[in-house]
């Protein structure tokens, strides 16, 4: 879901040192009551990923809270937190735990990301633009198309349409067999008056993957353009 938490460490010989002298017994055994709460926080975020997966938001979000309260400190389970209320239109706490997941770990591109959404669905659209570039100047990020595909529905809704366009067409380039990209540049090049040119993408989803939920979407874009679908 995330990117490679950074870890820490202490020298093994100062810890050894510590352990052997007074305070060393309170420091050993908070170490290993954080290690089991990390562990029974990282247990409970499984679970969560799991009932997301089967459609029980209601039971993950439950079982990611239950992570948070063993690890408030888990930035994997802030973002899957914000992802939750992402998916529940509960955009202000969406971003109140994506805020806490790059807070607690400035690299983890996934919340960036995600936090842009977050800021676009509450219209605060600079801040939404700031988390966008954050995760594209992450150059090893697995799927920078996701981003671009987000950047393009941000200017979709500052009616900047020639950059909504850019962005999608980055986002075709990128990942040839992204669905969405093209739905957005189908209706980047809708709302430009290049009916066209958005018929053009709308057909190659149907094209693609004549029986996904995008080809839904493309199907019915194409029907309130007044086209047909067919060839």
């Amino acid at each position: 879901m995330g990117n490679d938490r950074p870890g820490t460490h202490a020298g093994t010989a100062a810890f050894v040192a510590a352990c052997v002298f007074g305070v060393a017994a309170i420091s050993c055994a908070s170490s290993g009551s954080k290690s089991a709460a990390r562990s029974d926080s990282s247990r409970y975020l499984r679970l969560a990923y799991v009932q997301m997966e089967r459609g029980e938001t209601k039971e993950a979000l439950e079982s990611t809270r239950q992570a948070l309260s063993k690890d408030p400190d888990s930035h994997e389970a802030h973002n899957f937190a914000g992802l939750i209320y992402l998916t529940l239109s509960e955009y202000k706490k969406a971003a109140d735990h994506l805020r806490e997941a790059v807070r607690l770990n400035p690299y983890f591109t996934d919340a960036h990301n995600n936090l842009g959404v977050a800021y676009r669905e509450l219209k605060q659209y600079d801040k939404a633009l700031k988390e966008f570039q954050a995760a594209l100047n992450d150059k090893t990020y697995r799927t920078p198309e996701k981003v671009q595909l987000n950047l393009g529905n941000l200017y979709l809704d500052q009616g900047v349409m020639s950059e909504a366009v850019r962005c999608f067409e980055r986002s075709v380039s990128i990942n040839p067999d992204y669905l969405l990209g093209y739905i957005g540049l189908g209706t980047a090049y809708q709302r430009s008056g290049r009916a066209d040119l958005a018929t053009e993408q709308f057909r190659k989803v149907l094209s693609m993957a004549p029986d996904s939920p995008e080809a839904v979407r493309a199907k019915r874009l194409l029907e309130s353009a007044g086209t047909r679908s067919g060839p």
